[in-house]
């Protein structure tokens, strides 16, 4: 084996380490000592975090040589670190190394551990950090050390891993451990021969058998001074076939080019050979192959160190050589003696001192036989080398400076393995101290002056505790790392220089021991105290743009900064909640944010232009979701309606293209879809104008529906008609609540859209492709609607008047034309109020102006304003001259039934024809209900809960009079009625659930709630419709019941009740009017309303006469069925008179007329005669 293959287990190191505060001093040694902190500070773990050194566990070397050397260190480093010495002009101590030195070491020097260590490479990736250095699998460097634990390594072979060396510098460069020289003496390997030899050569031929040639047969017999191989008991040998000489290897191959011995060696295979053994034990040299009695016994240990270089040198050099391995280390260490053999040994060892063994000289070494494989020269004697840790001068510097100073000689080591020879089991600490006291005029000068400070310590006074800037008293004076807050600053005086520590100045601090200086505050921090360990970052509205400065700069007047540590004015910007609205940069014109502006910290006028921040999205300013403003104005903020056409962001964002202010409308020739704006196509004129065509005709139609006759009972197409009354009534309160700005849950603003064409709300139906693209067109559309409807009606009276008398029965009658216009200004009372308030429902923007609510994009007080505040004012005034009417008939009904007005009742039959003839005036009070309700969103427009308290002060007050009078003629009607006007009362109270709550689980109450009483509205609608299309079915379908059907039990109660009537009324006559009267004052004042009520009833529509007694008001049923032509015979009766045969002609057709207008009316029909 090689010498470096030897040096593999030979190899020592030591471990030290230090704390950077350093009150005491911590060295590891990697090798044989290991020097830590003392007894009461607690031995860390191997997991220790880089800022302060701390120990671990280290290796010790298992030879002579690694803890002799090692001893000595561990003494040096304990005790001679800690002592004083006045050699060359400094005080010593007076007492023995192991005494004085041993007792001050308990106050100021290291504590050492001794470890154990394997090889040279085991001591690199210990000294670089390494956690399992001696694993050669796997070091536990991981991704590079960041902490160093082991900080001496003695006697490496550096030479034998020169390539190892430099990649472990490469591979960690913040780590990788420092030469610090050799030990100041070589490793040798070599043949060596025992000194019996040497003398028996000398003895008989004067030889000193020390060189080569002296082995050269063709000269010498140097067989005859050596034990012969046939002498060895062979059990004490290892069989060539577990030797290095039975494997392959390429030194095997130029052996025998080299040789030409090809006799010697067996080959494997192509190229391939190993070492021919003559017998089981012995390979021989050419010289003495053919008389193994003539060769030199050559023992080498292992598994065969270095045979194949042995072979080499014999033959080339003629040696007769008999080479063989011990069969252990024990043999090894005992057959050079036994037998007198010449053996393979290394030096510093001691295990052949005893022997005084001698080396055989070689030609010199020639590097390049030796890299052509040719090893016929001497070995280099390599160097043996000492390493530190990369920090051990910034950790120990007397420690690092020791070590630079440590040489010994080879006599020196030498002399310390005799000495432990004579001891079955050393103790080497004892050995080195006595070698030490023998020697103490060589190792004292390795001591470095404690007061000579090296760069990044200081002079620390100990019994003081403190830092000192001088040392003319050297007494207690060491050195320590100066610590944070401080840098290490030369001083230079009688003694020469050394360094103190001084405190960082204001606008400085030093995070790090053992520094050299102090580093300048960086932009965005300041120090205004001494000896800092760190700079205070700048608060928040405060920056700092220079280095090393001691305080901050403040923020302009309502700036702030994002966070703390600005560098720089720019990082100044207005305040959350505010704006920057100047152009220039680094000028600041803060101006606060208004509603719907969404403004951060540092939001300038630019960023909300451009969307975009320097400091990232969270900081870039935006119109919120909901608002809308302009790229040319974007502090002009505009508030949506609704609220999903602005999404927000950058000023002039609009939803789905829509244009305008605040995103109003789509562009010339496109309509909003749902999402959208689209073009407008062909088939959307198409079927407005059919759309069209079929409402005038349902107009004309409805002429003929809407002037039934009247009866107390409802048929069931009555009913239906009521049904959709009060359907068209609940859709108009729905779309007008939808229209209010109250925060509605989004399942009833869904639904009321959907019931927003009940108020002319037509955009769904892409009415700005008819009506184009102004807001005052469309509007104006739906303002014309209703008296270009009611003109349409008239139209087409006045145009039946014109027909031939042939087509008589076709003329329209004036009674019947009006209340045909009724009953359709009755059904849109509602839709007539909300549009015509809709110019008056004006909400504000944050920019300070007004909007339409219905057309944002209409500014109030404009000139489209204006123009359609006109508009609707005329369409009020129409709807309420209308309503005037209503109520001046509604207060004249009940005489006009009782006289001669049967005509004017049955003009506003639309006012009573659904309802009870004592509740008739119920038709007056149903229309209030949605005019009012718009009139809330009119006047309380920016107020929510102002419209929300309106809308259930409404609903809640039409209760009651429902519940009272019970007025639809249909008592099902009534419930039904009367339970969706609770459930809109209710879900008006929904919105009060979502006003102003952003949790999330209110919302989803919310939802919940408002969708729970959509339900039951629904629930409401659908029990009256299916209860009125079942009556349609049986009556008209089936062919079931007659008049009565609605109330089955009519008939049967009638029939008792005439009778019992009739019997009441003969009782009646035969009772004194005095006691009656006697009797009635007796009873309650509810059952007297009762009996008038009777009365009133009976005088009406049972007994009427011109003596009528009536107690209440009420409209008689029959005056809606008198004939519409009584005043036509009259006419013609004066006519016939005057003008004789043609009143015949007239008379007859009065026949006509009567049978025309007699329906099958209740109660009997006055009769005219002539």
């Amino acid at each position: 084996m090689s010498r470096m293959g030897l040096r593999a287990i030979r190899s020592a190191s030591m471990h030290l380490g230090s704390e950077r505060r350093l009150r005491v001093r911590d060295v590891h040694i990697h090798s044989t000592t290991q020097l830590v902190r003392p007894k009461e500070a607690p031995f860390p773990s191997k997991g220790q975090a880089v800022g302060v050194r701390k120990p671990h566990a280290s290796e010790v070397m298992d030879w002579a040589a690694g803890y002799a050397t090692s001893a000595v260190a561990q003494i040096l480093l304990e005790d001679a670190l800690r002592g004083e010495h006045l050699t060359a002009g400094r005080r010593v101590a007076a007492r023995s190394l192991g005494g004085a030195w041993s007792e001050l070491g308990e106050k100021l020097g290291y504590v050492v551990h001794r470890g154990i260590g394997i090889s040279t490479p085991d001591a690199f990736f210990a000294l670089a950090g390494c956690l399992q250095p001696t694993n050669s699998t796997d070091r536990g460097c991981g991704s590079g050390p960041t902490s160093t634990y082991y900080h001496i390594s003695l006697e490496g072979w550096t030479i034998g891993y020169s390539e190892l060396w430099t990649e472990v510098q490469q591979n960690f460069p913040d780590t990788a451990p420092r030469l610090t020289g050799t030990m100041g003496y070589n490793g040798e390997t070599s043949i060596f021969i025992p000194k019996t030899a040497v003398a028996r050569a000398y003895e008989a031929e004067g030889r000193s058998m020390d060189f080569y040639r002296d082995f050269n047969v063709s000269w010498n017999r140097p067989w005859q001074y050596f034990g012969s191989a046939s002498d060895v008991d062979t059990t004490r040998l290892m069989r060539c076939e577990d030797t290095t000489l039975a494997r392959v290897s390429s030194l095997m191959r130029v052996y025998g080019e080299l040789t030409g011995d090809w006799d010697g060696l067996v080959m494997e295979g192509p190229g391939e050979y190993r070492a021919k053994c003559m017998d089981d034990y012995f390979w021989y040299s050419p010289a003495c192959r053919g008389n193994s009695s003539e060769c030199v016994l050559v023992l080498s240990g292992g598994t065969g160190w270095s045979l194949e270089e042995f072979m080499q040198k014999g033959a080339v050099h003629n040696m007769p050589l008999a080479l063989c391995v011990a069969a252990n280390w024990s043999e090894y260490a005992s057959l050079p003696s036994d037998y007198t053999s010449a053996f393979y040994w290394w030096t510093p060892d001691p295990t052949f001192l005893r022997i005084d063994p001698k080396k055989i000289m070689w030609p010199p070494h020639d590097r390049r036989q030796v890299a052509r494989g040719d090893r016929t020269s001497a070995n280099a004697d390599t160097p043996i080398d000492k390493y530190v840790s990369q920090d051990l001068g910034v950790l120990a510097p007397d420690a690092e400076e020791l070590m630079h100073a440590y040489l010994l000689d080879i006599r020196a080591v030498n002399d310390m393995l005799v000495d432990g020879l004579e001891a079955s089991a050393p103790d080497y600490r004892e050995i080195a101290c006595r070698w030490l006291q023998a020697n103490r005029e060589l190792w004292e000068s390795w001591i470095p002056d404690k007061s000579k400070c090296f760069a990044q310590f200081g002079l620390f006074h100990e019994l003081d505790k403190r830092f000192v800037k001088t040392r003319a008293d050297p007494t207690h004076l060491t050195c320590r790392a100066c610590p944070s807050g401080f840098f290490s600053k030369e001083l230079e005086d009688g003694s020469g220089v050394t360094f103190i520590c001084e405190e960082c100045p204001i606008g400085s601090s030093q995070a790090s021991g053992a520094s050299l200086s102090c580093l300048p505050c960086a932009a965005g921090e300041y120090q205004d105290t001494t000896g800092s360990l760190s700079c205070k970052r700048c608060p928040f509205a405060t920056y700092q743009d220079a280095y090393g400065s001691s305080n901050c700069k403040d923020c302009p007047a309502g700036t702030t900064t994002l966070g703390v540590g600005s560098s720089s004015l720019e990082d100044c910007g207005c305040k959350s909640g505010s704006i920057n609205l100047a152009e220039a940069p680094m000028i600041f014109n803060c101006s606060r944010c208004g509603e719907g502006l969404d403004c951060p910290t540092s939001s300038s006028i630019a960023n909300l232009q451009s969307a975009s921040s320097a400091a990232g999205e969270d900081f870039v300013p935006q119109i919120a979701a909901g608002y809308f403003a302009s790229e040319e104005e974007p502090m002009k903020v505009y508030k949506c309606a609704p609220a999903n056409f602005c999404p927000g962001g950058r000023p002039g964002t609009c939803t789905g293209g829509l244009e305008g202010i605040p995103c109003g409308v789509c562009p010339m020739a496109m309509t909003w879809k749902e999402t959208r704006c689209e073009e407008c196509d062909g088939g959307t004129m198409t079927a407005w104008s059919l759309a069209a065509v079929t409402g005038l005709a349902g107009l004309a139609i409805s002429y003929h529906v809407v002037n039934t006759s009247m009866t107390a009972q409802a048929t069931p197409l009555q009913t239906a008609t009521m049904c959709g009354q009060i359907l068209v009534n609940v859709f108009q309160t729905i779309a007008i609540l939808g229209m209010m700005t109250v925060a509605w849950p989004e399942i009833f603003q869904t639904t009321s859209k959907s019931f927003k064409v009940f108020l002319l709300d037509l955009e769904s139906f892409s009415l700005s492709c008819v009506a184009g693209k102004s807001s005052l067109q469309q509007f104006a559309v739906s303002t014309l609607l209703f008296p270009c409807a009611a003109l349409w009606l008239l139209f087409l009276q006045a145009a039946s008047q014109c027909l031939p008398d042939t087509w008589r029965k076709s003329r329209r009658k004036w009674p019947r034309s009006i209340n045909t216009i009724g009953v359709f200004l009755e059904a849109g009372f509602g839709t007539m109020s909300a549009v015509g308030l809709q110019p008056l429902m004006c909400y504000s923007h944050p920019s300070g102006l007004y909007s339409v609510l219905k057309f944002p994009n209409v500014i109030c007080q404009s000139g489209d304003h204006v123009a359609m505040v006109i508009l609707g004012v005329a369409l009020l005034c129409f709807a309420l001259a209308f309503f005037s009417a209503c109520v001046m008939a509604c207060w004249k009904m009940p005489s006009w039934s009782l006289t001669d007005g049967h005509e004017l009742v049955q003009s506003f039959r639309f006012l009573t024809s659904q309802f009870r003839m004592d509740a008739w005036w119920f038709g007056v009070l149903l229309p209030l209900r949605g005019f009012f309700l718009s009139l809330s969103v009119a006047v309380a427009t920016d107020l929510p809960p102002a419209q929300a308290a309106a809308a259930a002060v409404v609903l809640a007050i039409y209760a009651p009079f429902q519940m009272r009078w019970w007025p639809w003629k249909v008592p099902y009607i009534n419930q039904a009625d009367l339970w969706m006007n609770i459930m809109l009362l209710l879900l008006v109270n929904s919105s009060v659930v979502v006003e102003g709550n952003t949790s999330v689980e209110w919302r989803e109450f919310g939802q919940t709630y408002a969708m729970s009483i959509m339900a039951c509205v629904a629930f409401g609608a659908s029990f009256m419709l299916v209860r009125t299309l079942m009556e349609l079915l049986q009556r008209h379908v089936l062919k079931i019941g007659g008049d009565e059907w609605i109330d089955p039990a009519c008939k049967a109660i009638s029939k008792k009740a005439s009778q019992a009537l009739h019997h009441c009324a003969e009782q009646l006559m035969d009772i004194e009017v005095t006691t009656l009267e006697g009797q009635l004052m007796r009873m309650n004042p509810s059952d007297l309303n009762i009996i008038t009520s009777s009365i009133t009833l009976i005088s009406m529509e049972i007994c009427p006469s011109s003596e009528q007694q009536l107690f209440h008001m009420r409209v008689a049923l029959q005056s809606f069925n008198q004939r519409l032509t009584r005043l036509t015979m009259l006419q013609s009766a004066q006519e016939f008179l005057h003008h004789g045969s043609d009143a015949v002609a007239k008379a007859e057709n009065f026949e006509e007329d009567r049978s025309e207008n007699e329906d099958g009316s209740v109660g009997d029909l006055q009769k005219v005669s002539f």
